[in-house]
């Protein structure tokens, strides 16, 4: 919900979104179906493999709607870093020497 802070500030109309995704770990797919200033309806779209999310917010651009109010376009590129776990388990965390990385599978 965007707030007024001051008089001549810009302000940025209210969103709400419910998304469905189905996720496993190399693959991702949502689809946001978005509320933009209470009366406007939007869909999006974004699909993840491995670590490059590609997505839309505004799904219709690509259909010719009527109405059209913008383009979206947008990627990601995220990587993991592994944590490891210690060999005894001590209170303040463990020692570089201690440690013991677990693959993923």
């Amino acid at each position: 919900y965007g707030f007024n802070l001051a008089p001549g500030s810009l302000s940025r109309p209210a969103q709400l979104s419910i998304t469905p995704r189905y996720e496993t770990s190399w693959f991702e797919a949502n689809l946001p179906v978005s509320f933009y200033d209470w009366y406007l309806v939007r869909m999006g779209l974004s699909l993840r493999f491995y670590y490059l999310t590609i997505g839309t917010e505004k799904l219709g651009q690509f259909f010719n709607f009527r109405n059209f109010s913008g383009l979206d376009f947008y990627f990601t590129f995220h990587f993991f870093l592994e944590k490891g776990n210690c060999k005894k388990q001590k209170q303040k965390g463990c020692l570089d020497s201690e440690r013991k990385f677990s693959s993923r599978k």
